[in-house]
């Protein structure tokens, strides 16, 4: 379900209608893993609270954040 939700932030961010086994896709899904499997090395200080009535004890708000900052943060979304 992960890969799904990245390819449908793909195609509605950056208008890329990409395969699931796009290189992209593999790309920003690695992104995510990497965030999330370090949720071991965050403090209490650096944990998302992005509101902070919804608590976020399985980091994957904090994992999902990155993700589409960096999708944001590319320049088919700024520039196009």
């Amino acid at each position: 379900h992960i890969r799904q939700a990245i390819q449908h932030l793909h195609s509605h961010l950056l208008g890329e209608p990409l395969p699931l086994d796009d290189p992209e896709i593999d790309r920003t899904f690695q992104l995510f893993q990497a965030i999330w499997g370090d949720r071991e090395n965050v403090s209490d200080s650096l944990s998302c609270s992005l509101n902070n009535r919804w608590q976020d004890p399985y980091y994957t708000k904090r994992a999902w954040a990155m993700v589409v900052l960096y999708l944001l943060g590319d320049a088919r979304f700024l520039y196009e």
